[in-house]
């Protein structure tokens, strides 16, 4: 078996989601993550103008000088197409996305990036 694209055990997003959390606030980053909540027209994220779609985490490390936007979903969850969208517009924005599922090469890519590749703290 490969282990390199192996998945991690089987877990949900929000939990993927709060794993990348704690390894961002582990090094340092500070974390902004918008959250749904129950309307009476079903579940909705509180968001203007062309907020739709954006990304689970935005994330900054004061120290390193360093911006993250990072959607985490689950081994089988797909982007909306706002989600496609803002992706688009972010990486042609020359910012750093990057899209993690729970599997070992993602989260060796998130200890990785969010180290800052061993960087002092």
């Amino acid at each position: 078996m490969n282990t390199k694209h192996a998945a991690l055990p089987q877990i949900s997003e929000a939990v993927f989601q709060a794993q990348i959390v704690d390894l961002a606030h582990l090094y340092g980053w500070k974390v902004c993550h918008f959250r749904a909540a129950r309307s009476q027209r079903g579940w909705r994220t509180p968001c203007a103008a062309d907020g739709e779609g954006y990304v689970d985490l935005f994330m900054v490390h004061p120290k390193w000088k360093l911006k993250l936007w990072v959607e985490a979903k689950s081994l089988i969850g797909k982007r909306t197409p706002r989600q496609d969208m803002w992706a688009e517009w972010l990486i042609e924005a020359g910012c750093d996305y990057r899209l993690w599922r729970p599997t070992n090469e993602d989260f060796n890519e998130a200890v990785a990036v969010l180290g800052g590749d061993k960087k002092e703290q």
